[in-house]
């Protein structure tokens, strides 16, 4: 680690943690550890968690005790994984339809922040709680840094409102952004000069990784290897919110050199990282599974 990155990750992320009211510098130390547990260890904590989660929902969020009542399930029937099965899952209707008794009825004690899905047909809002931002952003330092990303490495942001706020932010929010070395280029539009002004950016700043929906990726990577433009400082990439085809894939890597596929869904709770070709790491806080598969390697994901 280099001393630029350890005064960042033991220094400044921290700080950055008491100014934003988050817990990203404990959460990312606690997934290093956890990668040298058990798989039983791993579960006993997963279990704790979702206890807490369960009796948090039993007491604060009407929709759930009232689904609780109408199952005749208490608290303490959802111990176990294998006890989720129990509980009938919801689906993004039900939330449209439902939002008010979803939201519970504690929301001003919850630090929280207000977020839109992106990437969807319709948008969605959420509440997203700061401990849940904090732990998915230190699993994304986390994974990134297995192929060579280093905190504090210029990244290109390259997205919308799902990767990043396009709406005023606070001078906390600024410096935040500032702190990671983000350029944030919106995704939207992508016109060949919209392309040609963003490959101009990333080689005048000297982006050492690019960030973002798979599909504007592949028109930075289309455009570079047809015109036999070369990116120096660029090391590799992290394509998220869209499928990664095959077709994406070598055109990025032909242009980059490396690609990670990476998934996301913050309104789910859930972040999964290719840091193995074809095996994705889910992010300790989440429990997915898959069910109803119609082909091989498909199915509904219940997280």
């Amino acid at each position: 680690m280099s001393l630029k990155e350890k005064i960042l990750l033991e220094m400044v992320l921290p700080a950055g943690d008491m100014l934003m009211n988050t817990h990203t510098h404990r959460y990312y130390h606690l997934i290093r550890r956890m990668n040298g547990w058990s798989r039983a260890e791993v579960r006993r904590w997963q279990e704790e968690r979702l206890q807490e989660l369960i009796r948090h929902h039993h007491a604060h969020t009407p929709y759930y005790r009232d689904l609780f009542g109408r199952l005749g399930l208490e608290p303490e029937d959802i111990r176990t994984l294998e006890d989720l099965q129990k509980i009938t899952p919801i689906t993004k209707e039900e939330i449209y339809a439902n939002f008010d008794a979803l939201t519970p009825v504690n929301l001003a004690s919850i630090r929280h922040k207000k977020a839109v899905t992106g990437g969807s047909v319709s948008t969605l809002k959420y509440y997203l709680d700061l401990k849940s931002w904090s732990f998915s952003t230190a699993m994304k330092i986390y994974s990134w840094k297995t192929c060579g990303y280093r905190y504090g490495d210029r990244f290109a942001n390259l997205g919308g409102t799902s990767l990043f706020s396009v709406n005023t932010r606070s001078w906390k929010h600024s410096l935040y952004y500032r702190l990671k070395s983000s350029i944030q280029l919106s995704a939207m539009n992508m016109s060949e000069e919209v392309v040609i002004s963003y490959i101009d950016i990333i080689r005048k700043h000297r982006v050492k990784y690019i960030y973002g929906y798979a599909a504007a990726i592949f028109l930075l990577a289309r455009y570079a290897n047809a015109n036999n433009i070369k990116f120096s400082s660029v090391k590799g990439c992290f394509a998220t919110s869209e499928v990664l085809t095959e077709e994406y894939r070598n055109e990025i890597e032909k242009a980059f050199g490396y690609v990670m596929d990476c998934y996301g869904a913050r309104d789910g709770g859930i972040h999964a990282y290719e840091i193995d070709r074809g095996r994705y790491h889910v992010g300790y806080n989440s429990i997915a599974e898959t069910v109803n598969e119609f082909e091989k390697d498909t199915g509904t994901l219940l997280v």
